[in-house]
Order: structure tokens, then C-alpha cells, then sequence
């Protein structure tokens, strides 16, 4: 397996198990330290990853919440309340993670970055 795919799936680990065991803010700093820490190892787009491992990771916990049960009725009922079919929150839910992870990963990279002077290698 090639870095970049090993380096997406733990992220996407770490980011499923960090909002699993603490809360949904993890997502965020995960994605935040990760676009800092690829903007000073020089990356050129250090967003791509942290939004796919948002994605991955909270369609992991998606399809873990599904597995146990009852996840189909909540989807029903909280999708009748948005105004989404019972489908939609299984689609909505990991595009939430991986716009917190990304717009975390695109605000650090943008505004820390740039003040700090690049990471010896």
C-alpha cells in the first residue's frame, strides 16, 4: 500500500475513534493539525486528505451505529425533521465530517502556516 493511501486510512481511524471516544470536536483539531503539519512538510494541498479521512471516518461510524441497530429509525425521524428522506442523514452525517476536517485543515494551513517559519526536514 503507497503512503498516501496508509496515511488516509489512519487519519480517517484516528478521526472515527477520537469522535467515538470524546466528541465531534476532535474532527475539527484532527483536521486542523494535520493541514498545519502537511502546509510546513511543504504538501501542496494539505485539505485533500484530512476532508477524505472526515468522510471516511464518520461513514465508519455510520455504518458501526447501522450494524447495531436502531440507526434506520433515527434516520427516519431525524430526516423527517430536516426534510430529508431516511437515506439522506447516512449521506449527510460523513459530509458534515469531512467539511470539518477540511475547512479546519484549509483555516490552519491558510492562517497559522504562513507565520511560522517552514519545518527543518
Amino acid at each position: 500500500m503507497n503512503r498516501p493511501v496508509l496515511r488516509l486510512l489512519v487519519l480517517a481511524a484516528v478521526v472515527a475513534a477520537a469522535t467515538m471516544a470524546v466528541a465531534w470536536w476532535t474532527t475539527p483539531i484532527i483536521g486542523g493539525v494535520f493541514g498545519l503539519v502537511a502546509t510546513r512538510r511543504g504538501r501542496s494541498y494539505p485539505v485533500v486528505t484530512p476532508l477524505a479521512a472526515g468522510f471516511l471516518g464518520w461513514m465508519a461510524l455510520v455504518v458501526v451505529a447501522a450494524a447495531r441497530g436502531g440507526a434506520g429509525r433515527v434516520a427516519e425521524v431525524m430526516g423527517g425533521i430536516l426534510g430529508l428522506p431516511g437515506w439522506g442523514l447516512f449521506l449527510v452525517t460523513p459530509l458534515y465530517g469531512a467539511l470539518l476536517a477540511g475547512t479546519a485543515a484549509l483555516l490552519t494551513a491558510g492562517v497559522f502556516a504562513r507565520n511560522l517559519p517552514p519545518a527543518s526536514a
